[in-house]
Order: structure tokens, then C-alpha cells, then sequence
């Protein structure tokens, strides 16, 4: 008979009565199993937790998103605001980098559209010589006509939108018009009381 080598010995079984090597067999197997149960447990217990955590952070998107839809509802907690305070009139004035200038603009959702006065239009790098003044427009003022433009980069705070419509306004203005052509590309807006929110 070959010897047999030291390296092997713990391959080879135990010397055991029959009966009590089947009962530490049994034993340890189900030793094993409880571990595996346990550790089964463990596993899944956490991953339950993170799915947890996930599936309310999903919901509370949806019910975010759901109320931007609904009415520009915002959510501090969820989204990135800018926060606008009314001045002494009650009105929300807002600095915007629009070409080559820093406009100031009043917010006025009955606005369709972003409206420039024609000073500001020619600040901005709009030449009066290539505008078309070819619609008309009703306003509080009576009837004027606008020449519609495309303004390609249109900065306020940490806020970029990129092609927004606007028109310059071929009267003059005593300040611009941010309208709805801006807002309703945010993802949300409110106002409460003298605060203005824009989220995005």
C-alpha cells in the first residue's frame, strides 16, 4: 500500500461508529443551512431596505412630476430652484443674460412670450435694420407689432435655456417681458406671496 501523503489526510473521513457519524453529519449540515438562512437573510433584509429607499425616492419623483404638471407646483427638496423676491411693488424682476447684455426683465405669466423692448433688442445684438415688425399683437396699450426672433442663449442664475421665442416689441417699453415662452420650459414654477420659485 502507497503511503500516504500528509497533504491528502484531510480528504480522507473520519473514523466514526455509524450511527454518530451520520448524527454529526446531519448536525453539521444543518449547521450549514442555518448559516446559509442566516446569511440569506442578511442579504436580502438589506437589499429589501435599498429597494425600499429606491421605490419612495421613485414615488416621490412621480408625485413631484405629477405636480409640476398639474400646475408648476415645486418641491424644494427635489429639484433646483431659483428663488425670486418681489420688489417694494409686488412685482418680480429678474436679470437675464441675453446675447452680448444683462437684461432686466418683469415676470408676467399673461405673457405668451418673452417680449424686448427695442433698446433692449439692440443691447442684446439684434439690428433693428434686420428685424421684421410682421405681426400684431393686443396689448393694454392697444394694438403694436413685434418682429419675431429666436434668442439662442438665454441665461438667469444657474438657469441656461437654449432657442427661446421672444419678440421685440417695436414700441417702447419701460422694461422687457419674461413670459411663458421662458416658464413654461422649466420644469416647474409657484409663486407664495413675495417669493417667486423657478425649478428646472
Amino acid at each position: 500500500m502507497p503511503p500516504i501523503d500528509e497533504h491528502d489526510l484531510d480528504l480522507l473521513p473520519e473514523e466514526e461508529p455509524a450511527q454518530a457519524g451520520i448524527l454529526a453529519k446531519t448536525l453539521r449540515n444543518l449547521g450549514v443551512v442555518a448559516v446559509v438562512c442566516v446569511t440569506v437573510s442578511m442579504v436580502v433584509g438589506g437589499l429589501s431596505e435599498d429597494m425600499q429607499e429606491a421605490a419612495t425616492k421613485a414615488n416621490e419623483a412621480i408625485a413631484v412630476n405629477d405636480r409640476n404638471a398639474a400646475g408648476g407646483d415645486v418641491d424644494s427638496a427635489a429639484a433646483s430652484e431659483l428663488l425670486i423676491r418681489a420688489n417694494g411693488a409686488g412685482h418680480f424682476l429678474i436679470d437675464a443674460d441675453v446675447g452680448r447684455a444683462k437684461i432686466r426683465f418683469l415676470v408676467d405669466t399673461g405673457a405668451t412670450m418673452v417680449v424686448l423692448s427695442p433698446e433692449d433688442a439692440r443691447r442684446a445684438g439684434l439690428s433693428e435694420d434686420r428685424l421684421n415688425f410682421s405681426r400684431e399683437v393686443s396689448t393694454a396699450n392697444g394694438n403694436v407689432r413685434v418682429a419675431p426672433v429666436t434668442l439662442r442663449k438665454f441665461k438667469v442664475g444657474q438657469i441656461v435655456l437654449r432657442d427661446v421665442e421672444a419678440v421685440v416689441n417695436s414700441a417702447p417699453m419701460r422694461v422687457s417681458l419674461l413670459g411663458m415662452s421662458f416658464l413654461r420650459r422649466l420644469d416647474g414654477w409657484q409663486v407664495k406671496g413675495d417669493k417667486l420659485y423657478l425649478a428646472w
